[in-house]
């Protein structure tokens, strides 16, 4: 029986694959579980446009973060924190801290996981913060300021 897979499946395909599987299988796990659907023409058009759309997407989005970046090169975000006499934060700096200072100074709203931090930030001073999300990679300065007692 010929299945269109419509989600990854371990050690049988990845999505919008046309497979061949014996028809216990295609019928009792993949179509059941709704990892994908038979082969018909009516279900290959619709999943060749919902494949071309999420290029689509995929590609807008590709667009738009590498303008993201290009804006953030050379840019100094400032965060003002607690921290000791000795320059020693009271609370560590996380990925969502910075995604959120991000978000309020230049109004980019990039995703968290796309902020590269070896170890929360403990003390006051200038970083370079990585950014990466699949080819497209950036960075830019992240000053980190003690709030005035």
């Amino acid at each position: 029986m010929k299945i269109i897979l419509t989600k990854d499946v371990a050690k049988v395909g990845r999505a919008y694959e046309v497979k061949d599987l014996s028809d216990g299988f295609a019928r009792n796990l993949i179509i059941a579980r709704g990892l994908g659907l038979p082969a018909t023409e009516e279900n290959l058009k619709r999943l060749r446009k919902e494949k071309d759309q999420r290029e689509m997407s995929s590609k807008v989005q590709t667009e738009l973060l590498e303008g993201a970046l290009e804006q953030l090169e050379g840019l100094v975000v400032k965060i003002s924190v607690k921290a000791s006499d000795t320059g020693h934060l009271f609370a560590g700096l996380h990925e969502r801290d910075i995604r959120a200072a991000l978000k309020e100074q230049t109004h980019l709203n990039l995703p968290e996981e796309m902020i590269i931090l070896e170890e929360p930030i403990k003390t006051v001073g200038e970083r370079v913060i990585k950014l990466k999300t699949g080819p497209i990679e950036g960075q830019f300065k992240l000053l980190i300021e003690r709030l005035p007692s």
